[in-house]
């Protein structure tokens, strides 16, 4: 009703053009109402919450956006599947229109139909990195490459600084970020993100601009230690995305700020938190986001399609299978690997950089080595919640004394990170009023600490040898994969609405026992995927998507999982090096 009569009187505004209208809750009813306008309208619709997040559209949502009562049973088909044959819808239908549409708050939900009478527009919410300066060409090119998806008209960023402050949190301290005179930048805070506004202007609008158009102010600022700087804050700009991507126990950014992480324990369970913070409208913690358990394991990513839960993943581990999914040990060596490359190319910068006291040139190194630093937090962490999911499902001490060694060794990583920060940043740096969303990361090691004084407490009760004596890459070690085989994949131009469509893989090497299965679904995030086996001829492999399924106004977006006996899988397309890809593919109809 309070929208029926605003709208009514909108045609009355002749000076008005269009209308933007947030996507949160928007129902047809209301879409109906906009379209009577008689204004040109769109919607805007957020870009992995109220997150940066990869450069690509969510393949999935969290389970928990589905809406109460009506999650998915699973996420997809497991590789243990003894049907081998058939369609299988996977899990319930899981988002039916409720009067919340609560899996509109945070994607394009529903609403890429191809005969939708508005614009599409996304933004990108500064809840991942907003003090840290980032700057990768190959993400900024991919968020050009995602602006026009199916028909999307484009990208809208908040400035990163947006809440700093937040409800007048900001009031006594400012908003200064840095401590020492020589690095503070008072009203021009917003210049230390100069060149990600650069990258961000030109790849988001042509995402094969001419490098020059950014290498140039970098050969200006950092003189021959331009292509150093530049690979080293490609690389660590990549760790805060990626972080988002692997471990989601929020999807607020008023809630999970990655960028200054507050610990998800590995030890607590579904104790219930009290919320000093809610006359305030503030939860306790993040919490109030996730499912219980309420633990490191338990953490959903944020697209759960292809990415493992670790607790998942330990299950699957005890039952010697897996699916193609990115698992905890891939994102802890993927997280090495940013880290490595980070701290290498800000050596090699520091070694030819004109005068490495100047101020630009330290702030950027400090970022450089906190999102480093970062990348080995996480990259232990994970592997310590491994093995303590598996010692948690059987028992053994010598899983736990792992997960403790490995969980002191994350410690140690973000001491690092508090080193890097503390003679740098302000120790209280204000997004809100709750201890989540302020302060500084030396904040950080009381919670650290006393999960890992738990988890020692255990070990100490259940020392190594006792029960299963296998150590954990004694459980991986039947799970390793061998290299990835390459699949060869034509692109369909397009397709018939209502008729059969054939989707066709290749791989060259032929083998009797490996099985390629078809992951489907609508671009519509309230839909759930389908799977089915597909039929091996020769190297070639196709699966048809029936007419009754493309008879509907949204595109068809799909990628492969190929699996072996041996209990090998493998996504495709998957992850690129960078990433900075698309991990599945899309098809639209014929116009």
């Amino acid at each position: 009703l309070f929208w029926k009569t605003v709208l009514s009187r909108i045609p009355e505004a002749e000076h008005l053009r269009d209308i933007d209208f947030h996507s949160k809750g928007v129902t047809d009813e209301l879409l109906e109402i906009l379209t009577g306008t008689g204004k040109a309208f769109n919607l805007s619709t957020k870009f992995w919450a109220e997150h940066m997040g990869l450069p690509y559209h969510q393949a999935s949502i969290r389970k928990r956006e589905f809406g109460k009562g009506r999650q998915p049973t699973v996420a997809f088909q497991p590789a243990s599947d003894a049907t081998g044959t058939g369609h299988h819808e996977t899990g319930v239908r899981g988002m039916e229109i409720t009067h919340k549409r609560s899996f509109t708050r945070y994607g394009y939900a529903d609403f890429l139909r191809d005969d939708r009478p508005y614009a599409i527009v996304h933004r990108v919410w500064p809840g991942t990195q907003r003090i840290l300066t980032w700057g990768d060409p190959h993400m900024a090119a991919g968020i050009g490459r995602a602006a026009g998806f199916c028909g999307s008209a484009g990208f809208e960023w908040f400035e990163p600084l947006s809440f700093k402050g937040k409800k007048g949190s900001g009031v006594p301290g400012g908003r200064e970020l840095y401590e020492p005179e020589a690095l503070r930048l008072g009203t021009r805070d917003w210049t230390k993100f100069r060149y990600t506004y650069r990258l961000w202007g030109r790849l988001a609008y042509n995402p094969e601009a001419n490098p020059e158009s950014w290498r140039r102010w970098l050969r200006a600022t950092y003189g021959n230690a331009a292509a150093a700087v530049e690979q080293a804050l490609g690389s660590a700009s990549r760790v805060l995305p990626f972080v988002l991507l692997t471990h989601a126990p929020s999807v607020a950014n008023n809630v999970y700020w990655p960028e200054m992480y507050t610990n998800i324990p590995l030890v607590r369970g579904s104790d219930t938190v009290e919320n000093p913070y809610a006359r305030e409208g503030w939860s306790a913690n993040a919490d109030f986001d996730m499912e219980p358990p309420y633990n490191f394991g338990n953490t959903s990513p944020l697209d759960p399609v292809l990415v493992y839960k670790v607790n998942e993943f330990a299950e699957d581990v005890l039952q010697g299978r897996r699916t193609g999914r990115l698992s905890p040990m891939e994102i802890a060596e993927r997280m090495d690997a940013l880290a490595d490359e980070a701290e290498r190319a800000l050596a090699e910068a520091e070694s030819n950089v004109p005068d490495t006291t100047d101020p630009d040139f330290r702030r950027l190194a400090a970022d450089v080595r906190i999102q480093a630093g970062t990348g080995r937090f996480f990259a232990r962490k994970f592997r310590a919640a491994l093995a303590y999911c598996l010692y948690e499902k059987n028992g053994s001490g010598t899983l736990l004394a792992e997960a403790a060694s490995l969980y002191r060794s994350a410690r140690d990583a973000w001491t690092g990170v508090v080193e890097a920060s503390e003679s740098v940043y302000k120790n209280d740096i204000t997004f809100g009023y709750p201890p989540y969303t302020r302060g500084h990361w030396a904040d950080r090691i009381a919670d650290i600490d006393a999960d890992l004084a738990a988890v020692e407490a255990l070990a100490a009760q259940h020392p190594a040898g006792e029960g299963d004596t296998r150590t954990l890459a004694d459980w991986l070690a039947p799970l390793t994969r061998g290299p990835r085989p390459e699949l060869q994949h034509l692109l369909l131009a397009g397709y018939v609405k209502g008729q059969p469509v054939e989707i066709q893989a290749d791989i060259a090497e032929g083998d009797s026992t490996r099985q390629v299965w078809l992951h489907y679904r609508h671009v519509d995030q309230s839909d759930l995927y389908r799977t089915v086996k597909m039929t091996k001829a020769g190297t070639s492999y196709t699966a048809t998507i029936v007419g009754e399924y493309t008879d509907s106004p949204y595109p068809l977006q799909y990628f492969f999982e190929i699996r072996t006996e041996a209990g090998d899988a493998w996504m495709v397309p998957g992850y690129a090096q960078d990433l900075s890809n698309q991990p599945y593919y899309v098809i639209q109809a014929e116009k």
